[in-house]
């Protein structure tokens, strides 16, 4: 909870500041009424609390900003998003300059997420300041996820996955969830999954970006070394990864222990018609009994008919069979599923309550709005929307609150 000093205060005390007398003050807090002083002695002591904590952070300002120039250029590419700043502004007295703002900015520098709630008072000088306050997020050494466009998972999981199994009429178990922590472990690690279909993002230093159980939208970095306890290699013998980096995904996956790895480099905008005819035929051939190998040369044959020579050359580099079987040519001759049995497929993909639905067409682009006051209502039990008028504050937030509450 913030107080915003009132403007009669900071009058009263401009009255018997001229000289910062001490008497003066107190004679001044004297005048006014028990609540008000008190609130007044409460305003200076969290400015003298603030001074004290911008000491220590100049400190070490030193320190961090010699961290941030030692990182490498392609952290930095993943870390150079932000969040939009949304400001929430309280009423300014005519005739001056005061006003409270607070605001809360989600840039990403890599080790600092800050929540600012400051006062900006320009008035003339011998005027004490009202009420500033900082509230500092835990700070850590994680790197936050940057943002990320979604990628829609109704063409793989209705089109290529369901679909095949029907045409092939086999028995075969589906599980199509939201990658968090949580299902990969019941899927991969319980579920006993032969065959790991991954779409999603990774950065250049090997980390996958999972979902959050609990916070809608929000991401969490995972390392091999995280992973590898989730996922049994002599259980899941292959991984289907589908992403903007297969090269950093696919080594994630290798240093967890997986001994195969296909992966199909995706458009920024979301799935071409190569990847998922790709994905369609290797599929196909997989449920068929084929070997990884053979299955992957399918496919990619069949991706790439019609197109020209350089075409193919360049649509040919995003299809790509891990690790690369140059020293043993007989590496991925394994076959998934040797033996299928014939039968309908058992579907046991994730379903989402009726209440976790899109937001309407206006709000497309939103999402990151919405992020945001989900985040903040999970740090402060109260929070102010402000933008000017006809913006969609109010929309916003009910949209948000009826993904919540329904």
């Amino acid at each position: 909870v913030v107080y915003v000093a009132q403007p009669y205060i900071l009058e009263a005390l401009d009255q018997n500041n001229d000289n910062d007398d001490n008497e003066n003050n107190n004679k001044a807090l004297e005048s006014l009424p028990l609540n008000t002083a008190e609130i007044v002695q409460n305003i200076e002591r969290r400015q003298r609390r603030k001074r004290r904590r911008r000491e220590e952070d100049n400190n070490d300002m030193e320190q961090r900003e010699e961290w941030k120039e030692k990182k490498s250029k392609s952290e930095e590419a993943t870390t150079s998003h932000a969040y939009p700043t949304s400001t929430v502004s309280s009423p300014q007295k005519q005739g001056t300059n005061q006003g409270n703002t607070c605001s809360k900015s989600n840039a990403f520098t890599g080790t600092n997420n800050t929540t600012t709630i400051a006062s900006q008072n320009t008035t003339k000088k011998g005027v004490r300041r009202s009420t500033a306050v900082v509230l500092d997020l835990p700070r850590g050494n994680a790197k936050p996820p940057p943002i990320l466009k979604p990628l829609d998972l109704s063409t793989i999981h209705d089109w290529v996955l369901h679909d095949i199994c029907e045409r092939i009429n086999v028995a075969v178990r589906l599980c199509c969830v939201k990658g968090s922590r949580k299902s990969f472990m019941e899927t991969a690690l319980a579920g006993g999954c032969k065959l790991l279909h991954f779409v999603g993002y990774a950065d250049s230093a090997g980390y996958l970006l999972l979902e959050s159980s609990s916070v809608y939208g929000k991401g969490k970095w995972v390392s091999h070394l995280e992973l590898s306890s989730w996922i049994d290699p002599r259980v899941t013998k292959c991984v289907f990864i589908q992403t903007p980096t297969p090269r950093s995904a696919a080594n994630t996956f290798l240093k967890a222990g997986v001994k195969h790895v296909v992966s199909v480099k995706l458009r920024s905008n979301g799935f071409s018609s190569h990847a998922t005819q790709f994905t369609l035929q290797f599929y196909n051939a997989i449920l068929n009994g084929c070997t990884i190998q053979r299955a992957f040369d399918t496919a990619r044959h069949i991706a790439l008919m019609g197109l020209t020579q350089q075409e193919s050359e360049e649509i040919s580099s995003k299809f790509r069979l891990w690790p690369p079987s140059s020293t043993d040519i007989y590496e991925h001759e394994l076959a998934l599923f040797p033996n299928l049995v014939s039968g309908s497929p058992i579907d046991k993909s994730q379903k989402l309550a009726w209440t976790n639905i899109l937001p309407t067409r206006p709000f497309l682009g939103r999402w990151i709005d919405m992020q945001t006051i989900m985040s903040s209502l999970s740090e402060f039990s109260a929070l102010v929307v402000h933008g000017a008028d006809g913006i969609g504050r109010k929309s916003t937030v009910g949209e948000t609150f009826f993904f919540f509450f329904g």
